[in-house]
């Protein structure tokens, strides 16, 4: 139930930014990232919801407060990821977050954390990945 509670959400989502109606689209992510319903999705279902907002194309450059405001509730999010399962693709996209947010310091600290588990897991794509993002640092 709670992952097609996500599907929904991020179908709406998409479907506001495609209209050209960013901070809609934003405010939806929002409402998804902190509604009950996500905490208890799969966390593949959560992963992609975070992925696809955070790794959109376009939208407001700066951003604006409302998707701030989503970005912020998306690190949230993140953040507990990676403290449950220590996966490299959730440290790239905490970075990803964290230059969304202006933070190229923090972005370079989770990339770096991130290529160690990487390393740790002998997992050459993930180590080529998070290499790629911090040399454009």
């Amino acid at each position: 139930m709670a992952d097609e509670f996500i599907v929904s959400s991020v179908k709406e989502a998409i479907h506001l930014s495609r209209q050209g109606k960013h901070d809609e689209s934003f405010a939806r992510y929002q409402a998804l990232f902190d509604a009950p319903e996500f905490a208890t999705a799969s966390v593949a279902s959560r992963r992609q919801a975070l992925k696809l907002m955070v790794t959109a194309q376009g939208g407001p450059d700066p951003l604006t407060p409302t998707a701030v405001t989503a970005f912020q509730s998306a690190w949230k999010m993140i953040t507990a990821l990676v403290q449950a399962g220590q996966e490299a693709q959730d440290y790239e996209l905490l970075g990803l977050t964290h230059l969304r947010l202006g933070d190229p310091a923090g972005a370079k600290s989770v990339y770096e954390a991130g290529l160690a588990i990487a390393h740790g897991k002998n997992d050459a794509e993930w180590s080529g990945k998070l290499l790629k993002r911090i040399s454009t640092l």
